[in-house]
């Protein structure tokens, strides 16, 4: 039978009451009842009042919101700018964390956490040009005789054909030297990759302004005018994979040389021969390649 029904977390008067004497519960809105059946001591407690989960729908869940608080910290009923909310384990309004771009007011007056800003996709790198599967198949196949180690040496002797300042036959007794291969077969594997290169290099500068009728004339003036400079593009080409090298010197080339008659004609622009030299009609009038390339006309 029950023996006793109180309420336990009211206001202590002062008076002597057996029932307050060993430790305090302090339970808010609980009714606790005692009772014995059969002689063995039960109770049974109820809560009066919602649970945290009617206070707050988002309670019990992974939501920033479910930390939601009153000033007084009690559980909040609703979320307004002065609700406290927890992140990262800082309090502070729901004002606080919206300036801070964690919560979201919605168009009906709702909060919700904020969704990420969505990432721009990366920029092209116009310095990086990837070779083609293709073009790296063909390479490491051309090169499958030649240890890794060996790759720096062969290279810094192609840069040195390259720029005029070794003689092909150097490049070829080298890699015939460390791949074993005879110089007939050497120079063919060279050839290959040479090709990959020089066509990559091509769509470098072509890339920067520079037409296929004006490429020849355009690697014989970096030879003999910037040899220095095409070492430094050619070694961060092999090593970089970077064609920032030959973009600079496409660029220089533009601004110091003109276009060729050929390009010009590829290009649709009038062309006619007078005098000693030849003209290209542009802007309304006839000038020679030179001042109209100073001028930024072409």
């Amino acid at each position: 039978m029950t023996f006793a029904s109180y309420r336990v977390g009211q206001e202590d008067d002062g008076a002597e009451n057996p029932r307050d004497t060993g430790p305090q519960i302090k339970v808010h809105d609980t009714v606790i009842r005692a009772s014995t059946v059969d002689g063995n001591f039960t109770d049974d407690s109820t809560t009066i009042g919602r649970s945290d989960s009617n206070i707050n729908p988002h309670a019990g869940t992974d939501s920033i919101l479910s930390t939601a608080r009153n000033k007084d910290g009690s559980a909040a009923t609703t979320i307004n700018q002065d609700t406290l909310l927890e992140i990262g384990g800082l309090q502070a309004t729901v004002g606080f964390w919206i300036a801070e771009g964690k919560i979201a007011k919605a168009a009906d007056g709702s909060y919700t956490e904020a969704t990420a800003a969505p990432q721009e996709a990366p920029q092209a790198d116009p310095d990086f040009i990837p070779f083609s599967e293709q073009s790296i198949a063909t390479i490491n196949q051309a090169l499958t005789p030649v240890d890794q180690s060996d790759m720096d040496g062969l290279a810094a002797i192609a840069v040195g054909v390259g720029t005029g300042r070794l003689d092909a036959s150097a490049l070829v007794d080298r890699f015939s030297q460390v791949s074993g291969e005879s110089p007939e077969a050497s120079q063919e594997r060279i050839n290959t990759v040479l090709s990959e290169y020089q066509s990559h290099a091509n769509a470098a500068v072509a890339a920067n302004g520079i037409g296929s009728d004006d490429l020849a004339g355009f690697w014989n003036w970096a030879k003999a005018a910037k040899p220095g400079a095409l070492a430094d593009a050619m070694q961060q080409h092999h090593h970089a994979g970077s064609v920032a090298g030959y973009r600079s010197l496409a660029s220089q080339y533009l601004a110091a040389t003109p276009p060729s008659i050929a390009a010009l004609k590829k290009a649709g622009l009038p062309v006619r021969t007078q005098g000693l030299g030849s003209e290209v009609w542009v802007a309304g009038s006839w000038m020679t390649p030179g001042a109209a390339a100073r001028a930024g006309l072409i």
